[in-house]
């Protein structure tokens, strides 16, 4: 019958994603998935326990990409790495399948390597993809395959074959 103060933490982080309701002095209540020792030595996620922010993986934030950049980044990889793998460990809140969109409409093949793909076309889709986010222009997109969903995003899709592909206004 008091009033209290409660804080929901929603952590969008792919599969280590989770929910914690903490109380008004950020003390764990509970969460959707509870972090002991035997999950991780670094952060524990327990009632009882203060919230901490999860560790910074200090990734670059791919609205301040600037050419110059990712050509270093391109130049400096491994060349087999995977370029769509080389564009999610570096940059934060990109998915798999917008950067092998990237990749794709860069090179022409979503799982190209670093070997063979151009370190300035690659910059310039990253560029063009992301210059789209900053002025809000979406093109929201599922994509279907045998008749389940498959993908989805706020970019358009076309690694997946545009035949697959459905976009919509909103």
């Amino acid at each position: 019958g008091f009033d209290c103060v409660r804080r929901l933490h929603c952590e969008v982080m792919g599969r280590y994603s989770n929910i914690i309701l903490t109380d008004g002095e950020d003390v764990i209540l509970n969460a959707l998935k509870l972090v002991d020792l035997t999950t991780s030595s670094k952060r524990h996620v327990l009632p009882g326990f203060k919230y901490e922010l999860p560790p910074s993986q200090n990734k670059l934030n791919p609205l301040e990409a600037d050419a110059d950049t990712l050509v270093r980044l391109v130049r400096d990889a491994e060349p087999s790495m995977l370029a769509h793998k080389l564009i999610t460990d570096s940059f934060c809140g990109i998915s798999r399948s917008n950067a092998q969109e990237i990749v794709y409409r860069a090179t022409g093949n979503s799982d190209s390597v670093i070997e063979f793909t151009s370190p300035s076309a690659l910059a310039n889709e990253f560029i063009k993809f992301f210059d789209a986010v900053k002025c809000n222009d979406y093109t929201p997109t599922l994509v279907t395959l045998d008749g389940k969903v498959a993908d989805y995003s706020f970019a358009k899709i076309t690694h997946l074959g545009e035949e697959n592909a459905r976009s919509f206004d909103s």
